[in-house]
């Protein structure tokens, strides 16, 4: 049987929607900037990787800490800069770009403002740079004080919204006092003309009526240090030879600590100001400004990869289609390497995979769905056959296509024989609990794991169905709560062509199980039978729980301490923020205990809860006295008394370091959380049919909004107060696991400045059963 027409329009509406969804997701994406940093990290990246070679002709004095030392502290006297600027404008240099402001007089000292005029006007080609302030008319320029004769430049530069300055503008300022950039006048000054810098024109201006014009991205020849620094000191004491700046482009600027400007590059995450300025001067003469691509080709570009892959789902089968996804983002991101690399322009890639991430999978849940609806179809129709059905055409050969491969589905229920025998063997070989029965909830069929949710393994196929009765019966009988499950049956009941979603039932031992109901129709439609089914979804649950500690366990608990270990050596290579070496020691030893810990308490909830129990007779008194030896040394360190009060005996069945263990944990969470001098009391009593283990300490109190997290992993309750007791947030939830194994339970009582006490109940011993 073919697929109805109907059914390949909805298919092709259903596709026309998803990858309409898909584009709009796509240019959100870009409009609201959601993969921003995705995109900012692969373009630091690359032009990490890429460096060049630093020019030459391109020397920065630089104000450095050796300098500060021997001169004395920023700022300088201004005499003393113009004995700097005297000395590097002797050397005959093609230009002198300054990174300091001289905005206003020295009133004090008015013979350093004459000297560093006459030095300025002495060297010629010097570059100063104005201070743009705010102030109640707008963002005005505060040029350098009046006499000095320099060229005067702006030298901001354009941070992006992660604070990282990957560019700047060629001119920016006030309307009509527009300023061009330090390193354009620089370069201007340079033996060569500089390169025709490529830049977009666009002219930007903000709510003041600030201008910015022609932004450009730098390529930054490599990380801090790049451009060859020469000291002020060796400047000043004449130990620098003219030929090192004659010819050249020299920048004056501080590097110092805590006196330079600092700031985030892709290259460096503490670049100063000046070596900023002298990639972008770099960056001018060379003519290799990196710019984005023309918005045609972004959208080009960006929507390329969704339509390739709206393409490969609609016509090629799900492993292509994947493959067709994959290598058209593969052949994205390597263009986009390249054509930064090559061509110095950028395209942020990250947006165009938007698309195809959100249409591969939604085509496949929806073609998923198609499939389902087909073979439920076909089942259908199969189920309303008489009898055994005659041998019909050799299958089709299946296409690629899933449209072929239902068709070949199709043909091959067509051929196949014993209908009742197939629905029966069917039916007892599927993985649920399954059962078929009447509108009136009477059972027709059931399969075999059917029979075990009652507990009825033994009852052969044929009577199965007579033993369980009806539906109603059968959840009374199967589930610790069957409400949800008889609420769901009277409304499938009350309206069978409903889509209901399948309802979450717990058994008596405490398994997942998800109840499904669909009918079987017959010729007319009308529904005749209901399969029911019951999916065991238990280790699903079990693993998405699993999943989540985990998850949390590594990307905080035991990622935490090895990320301070890593900046703890990061900065132990910071020879002037070094740490003493046992201070250094002391907090990687920390550090490294509580990875340990952490690891340990892991792998030990991990063993309680999936290894098999090797179950002894043992004597629950002798467990808490060897549990309160193993916690005196730490119960002496906090000068804490544990007291044992136990004059009966108590035998249960358990493994007994697993239950030792678990009183450990109760007795040591009692002593850290215990005052010095006080009384942690443990207390073992009867119970009817079970013995108890108290854990009473007089510490600070658990709130009674608190407690529900107590058994929770990784929670704990103190962890931000001052002096909180280390711990891994898994000792309670060990405790809970191991007694729960053993048949038990566990409860805490508490009030707030009043102690605590946690009790364990265990069930008896055979020798005491009729106690």
């Amino acid at each position: 049987m073919r697929t109805a027409p109907h059914g390949r329009l909805r298919s092709l509406a259903e596709w026309g929607v998803l990858v309409l969804l898909a584009a709009l997701l796509t240019i959100g994406a870009v409009r609201w900037s959601v993969v921003e940093r995705l995109d900012s990290a692969l373009y630091d990246t690359v032009i990490t990787l890429h460096g060049h070679p630093a020019r030459d002709d391109i020397v920065i004095v630089a104000i450095d800490d050796q300098s500060l030392d021997a001169v004395g502290r920023w700022p300088w006297p201004r005499s003393r800069l113009a004995d700097l600027l005297a000395r590097v404008g002797a050397a005959h240099p093609r230009g002198i770009g300054v990174d300091i402001l001289f905005i206003e007089p020295d009133l004090a000292h008015p013979e350093g403002d004459r000297a560093l005029t006459a030095a300025i006007a002495q060297a010629g080609h010097v570059i100063l740079p104005a201070l743009p302030e705010r102030t109640e008319q707008g963002r005005v320029y505060h040029y350098p004080f009046l006499g000095i004769e320099a060229t005067v430049a702006h030298i901001n530069a354009a941070a992006d919204a992660d604070s990282v300055v990957r560019g700047m503008y060629l001119a920016e300022g006030p309307r009509g006092h527009m300023l061009d950039h330090l390193a354009v006048q620089l370069a201007r000054l340079a033996a060569q003309a500089p390169v025709s810098t490529p830049a977009t024109l666009d002219l930007e201006t903000d709510a003041s009526g600030w201008m910015r014009q022609a932004h450009i991205r730098l390529n930054f020849a490599g990380p801090a240090g790049t451009f060859r620094h020469v000291p002020a000191l060796d400047v000043l004491n004449g130990r620098v030879p003219p030929e090192v700046f004659a010819g050249k482009l020299v920048l004056i600027g501080a590097t110092a600590s805590g006196v330079s400007d600092i700031f985030a590059t892709p290259t460096s995450r503490t670049m100063s100001g000046v070596e900023v300025l002298a990639n972008a001067t770099q960056t001018v003469l060379d003519g290799n400004a990196i710019l984005p691509v023309p918005n045609g080709v972004f959208w080009v570009m960006t929507l390329l990869p969704l339509l390739m892959t709206a393409c490969a789902v609609r016509w090629f089968t799900p492993r292509m289609a994947l493959a067709v996804a994959l290598a058209s983002a593969a052949v994205l991101l390597l263009g986009v390497v390249a054509v930064l690399v090559l061509g110095n322009r950028w395209l942020p890639p990250f947006a165009a995979l938007v698309g195809p991430l959100v249409l591969y999978p939604l085509w496949s849940w929806r073609q998923q769905e198609a499939a389902l609806r087909f073979l439920r179809a076909e089942l259908y129709r199969l189920a309303r056959e008489p009898g055994v059905l005659t041998d019909t055409a050799p299958l089709a050969r299946t296409g690629r296509t899933l449209g072929a491969h239902m068709d070949a589905v199709a043909s091959l229920i067509d051929k196949l024989r014993g209908l009742r025998r197939f629905l029966a063997d069917a039916l007892e070989s599927l993985p649920d609990a399954t059962v078929i029965c009447a509108p009136d909830g009477a059972i027709r069929l059931a399969n075999g794991r059917s029979a075990g949710l009652t507990g009825q393994l033994s009852t052969p196929g044929q009577n199965r169905a007579a033993a369980l009765r009806d539906l109603p019966s059968l959840l009374t009988r199967a589930f610790s709560d069957p409400t949800a499950g008889q609420r769901y049956w009277a409304q499938w009941l009350a309206d069978p062509d409903a889509k209901l979603e399948p309802v979450e039932l717990h058994t008596h031992d405490g398994r997942s199980v998800l109840m499904h109901a669909a009918a079987l129709r017959d010729d007319a439609g009308r529904p005749v039978d209901i399969i029911v089914s019951f999916a065991d979804i238990t280790p699903v649950r079990q693993a998405e729980r699993h999943r989540e500690e985990a998850l949390r366990f590594i990307s905080h608990d035991m990622r935490s301490p090895q990320s301070a270990i890593l900046a703890l050596i990061e900065l132990q290579r910071d020879a002037s923020r070094a740490l003493d070496r046992e201070v250094l020691l002391s907090r990687i030893e920390q550090l490294s205990s509580r990875t340990l810990e952490l690891a340990d308490a892991f792998i030990d909830l991990a063993r309680a809860e999936s290894q098999a129990l090797k179950l002894v007779d043992v004597d629950l008194v002798g467990l808490v006295l060897d549990a309160a030896d193993e916690v005196w040394a730490l119960a002496n360190r906090h000068q804490v008394e544990v007291r044992v009060e136990a004059d009966i005996e108590a035998p249960v069945r358990g493994e007994p370091r697993l239950l030792v263990r678990a009183l450990v944990n109760l007795l040591n969470n009692a002593i850290k959380f215990s005052a010095q001098g006080s009384l942690v009391t443990v207390s073992v009593g009867a119970d009817e049919g079970a013995f108890t283990v108290a854990v009473a300490d007089q510490g600070a109190g658990i709130a009674l909004a608190d407690q529900p997290r107590l058994f929770q992993p990784f929670h704990r309750l103190h962890e931000t107060g001052a002096n909180a007791p280390s711990g891994s947030g898994l000792g309670l939830v060990f405790v809970k696991t191991a007694i729960e194994r053993h048949g038990g339970r566990i409860t805490v009582q508490s009030v707030p400045g009043l102690g605590s006490t946690f009790t364990v109940w265990l069930p008896r011993g055979p020798l005491h059963q009729d106690a």
